[in-house]
């Protein structure tokens, strides 16, 4: 199942979700930046509260996996270990 969700009670806003058939869910978030993207810490914030926002109110029992679809990639610094798979512009049109 493919599909975009957001909580207006918690203010938070997926740009995709993949619920897999082997047990995980992807948490998709999409981001254009001329240069690689950078996770700070409040975008890290921003984040880890979509992941719980989604998983206590879609009650979806998988794991969650957070990919990054990017320009230009992830910058990898002290958030990057939060992402479980990064895909930029150049794969999605190999």
């Amino acid at each position: 199942m493919v599909y975009p969700w957001s909580s207006q009670h918690r203010g938070a806003q997926i740009d995709l979700v993949i619920q897999r058939a082997d047990g995980f869910t992807d948490i998709c978030e999409m981001k254009h930046s001329a240069n690689t993207f950078s996770i700070d810490n409040d975008y890290a914030m921003d984040l880890q509260n979509k992941l719980d926002a989604y998983q206590k109110l879609s009650k979806d029992k998988r794991t969650l996996h957070l990919v990054m679809v990017t320009t230009n990639g992830v910058t990898h610094n002290n958030y990057y270990n939060m992402v479980q798979k990064e895909i930029t512009m150049d794969e999605l049109f190999t």
